[in-house]
């Protein structure tokens, strides 16, 4: 029992240490919504995944037998199929994320000449 107790403090805890300073900041930030730093909740998720992936290996390890071998393989296999499927969830939400800024300052870039333009003509 001690030891799931320790296991669910150390996927638990950071994660929620984390968010508790997005939260903070985006307070800080102030306005309508908690913005926070940009990408910082993925990267928690992200993060808290790696922690469990890493505490199920530690554990399967620690605790195997010659009888479970085949079966921890197994495991292994799945949650390395989970990690690479949470890799390119991360990297390709954050490419989208960062075309989309580049849209973004675009566009007003393109804006700012228009109303220029329109200023010197009139």
């Amino acid at each position: 029992m001690y030891c799931i107790i320790c296991y669910l403090l150390a996927i638990v805890i950071p994660p929620t240490i984390l968010m508790l300073v997005d939260a903070y900041i985006g307070y800080k930030k102030g306005g309508e919504e908690l913005k926070g730093v940009s990408g910082f909740r993925r990267a928690t998720i992200a993060l808290t995944v790696l922690i469990i992936l890493g505490v199920s290996i530690v554990h399967l390890l620690v605790n195997s037998s010659d009888e479970y071998k085949e079966t921890i393989k197994n495991i292994l296999s799945m949650l390395t199929g989970l990690v690479s499927g949470i890799a390119g969830f991360y990297f390709g939400g954050r490419f989208i994320e960062k075309r989309a800024e580049e849209a973004e300052k675009r566009l007003k870039e393109i804006e700012k000449i228009k109303s220029q333009q329109s200023n010197n003509q009139g």
